[in-house]
């Protein structure tokens, strides 16, 4: 099948603001948004195809640090997951964003696109004396344009996919979180790093036809004591001198050394 695609656009823009709630903070640390527009050869007849956007989490190390522990919130299935709604391979079957057609009935091309901004939210604190301190949110992501051919009953031909296109998401940010501070001046972002990057198409994971959606798979939360920081070591102070013996002393202790040695050798003054 001859394909070709167009590629309209392919941004990813960092969010530095926090959704400041009464008793929990809601963080969307950025926003993403593909485009594309798929064309065929015209003596592709009476062939039916959908395209669409396949989005993967390939890895989650999202942490949460209290004044007195971590947190992080990890999924029981193992990674990777397939990322989206009840559609697979795709993302969304909604036409939006996922045109469906008869190949070569016109030169119209089908039309993709998909947009994502992942989300979470925390608590302000877990337990009194336990106030939110840091967050550092860190995931990775794959994404491919691909092209599912449709049977004659128009239903789609199970795991018989073109890819055309993929790129790689990583984020990687962090809040610093100062919970004693009016509402919406609570958490301020300390670093940043979001990037949107074309690769090699490589191979589709089996998690893209099978298994659970990483938005219904189930999460849990593993939480650790923080160490308390060791106290600081007193500094290093030397011992003071001793105080000088009296001369007197000096020179008793002298003769009575030198006459049991048998060494006299000048004479000392006696005590007096």
């Amino acid at each position: 099948m001859g394909i070709r695609c167009e590629i309209l656009e392919e941004t990813i823009e960092q969010n530095r603001k926090v959704d400041e709630q009464p008793d929990k903070a809601v963080i969307q640390p950025c926003f993403w948004q593909l485009k594309a527009n798929v064309s065929f050869d015209k003596n592709e007849k009476q062939r039916h195809c959908r395209v669409g956007f396949i989005q993967v989490l390939e890895a989650d190390d999202t942490r949460f640090v209290f004044a007195k522990h971590y947190l992080n919130q990890k999924y029981k299935n193992s990674l990777p997951l397939r990322d989206g709604g009840e559609s697979p391979p795709f993302y969304t079957l909604n036409d939006h964003f996922s045109q469906m057609g008869e190949v070569g009935r016109d030169d119209r091309p089908l039309h993709a696109e998909m947009n994502d901004s992942p989300l979470d939210d925390i608590p302000w604190q877990l337990e009194p004396q336990d106030e939110l301190l840091r967050v550092i949110f860190h995931r990775k992501f794959s994404l491919w344009l691909g092209v599912q051919d449709y049977g004659r009953d128009l239903e789609p031909i199970h795991k018989n996919l073109t890819v055309l296109k993929r790129w790689k998401i990583e984020i990687e940010i962090g809040y610093k979180v100062k919970t004693d501070r009016a509402r919406g001046e609570r958490c301020k972002q300390d670093f940043g790093h979001c990037q949107l990057s074309p690769v090699g198409i490589g191979t589709l994971p089996p998690c893209v036809w099978d298994g659970p959606v990483a938005n219904d798979a189930e999460v849990e939360s593993v939480l650790r004591d923080r160490r308390p920081l060791p106290p600081f070591p007193p500094p290093h102070r030397p011992a003071p001198p001793p105080p000088p013996r009296p001369q007197n002393q000096i020179d008793h202790e002298q003769r009575i050394q030198c006459e049991e040695r048998g060494q006299v050798r000048f004479k000392l003054p006696r005590d007096k």
